[in-house]
């Protein structure tokens, strides 16, 4: 067998598309000294996804190119205390921190698996859109990780949900 690029895909994709992910994860990353987020919770395939909260701030990106899909991710912000002068500010740290988190992970997906992967700007969202995203399809895949956004002396539980669209470079 000739080894090229698309043979070095298969061979890595040979590991599953959880593992790649959970190799291509970010421990800590420092948010333009605003924020910093820490991995909380280990990357896990789930069929069942606890639905949004009322206390749930949500960012939902979409995925295009080798990996399709959306990735939501909740910032849980029940018994926390962020003043309206700042509010516009935290939601947009929280959503570029999203982005910029997501940026690298699939930043490592293209480098270390030749995965290449874009993803959209935040976009709005509806609730049965969301209610859609969170379940899992014949079709899709859904992985659940954990962060902490850490910001003015408070900790944020984030999770981020990647509904992936199989694809068969990753069946078994």
């Amino acid at each position: 067998m000739k080894f090229n690029i698309e043979n070095s895909r298969q061979v890595h994709l040979s590991v599953g598309l959880i593992d790649s992910l959970n190799r291509c994860l970010i421990e800590e990353l420092n948010i333009y000294n605003h924020a910093f987020l820490q991995l909380d919770r280990p990357l896990i395939k789930s069929s069942f996804i606890h639905p949004k909260t009322r206390y749930e701030i949500p960012a939902i990106f979409k995925t295009q190119g080798d990996i399709k899909g959306s990735v939501v991710c909740l910032l849980d912000s029940y018994n926390k205390h962020i003043n309206e002068k700042e509010k516009d500010f935290f939601n947009s740290l929280y959503t570029e921190s999203m982005n910029i988190l997501l940026g690298k992970i699939f930043t490592n997906l293209e480098n270390n698996f030749n995965l290449s992967a874009t993803i959209s700007s935040p976009h709005a969202y509806n609730e049965k859109e969301m209610s859609s995203l969170l379940e899992s399809h014949f079709k899709t895949e859904l992985f659940s990780v954990g962060y902490k956004l850490i910001s003015n002396g408070q900790e944020f539980d984030c999770r981020l949900i990647f509904n992936i669209n199989k694809n068969k470079l990753f069946e078994a």
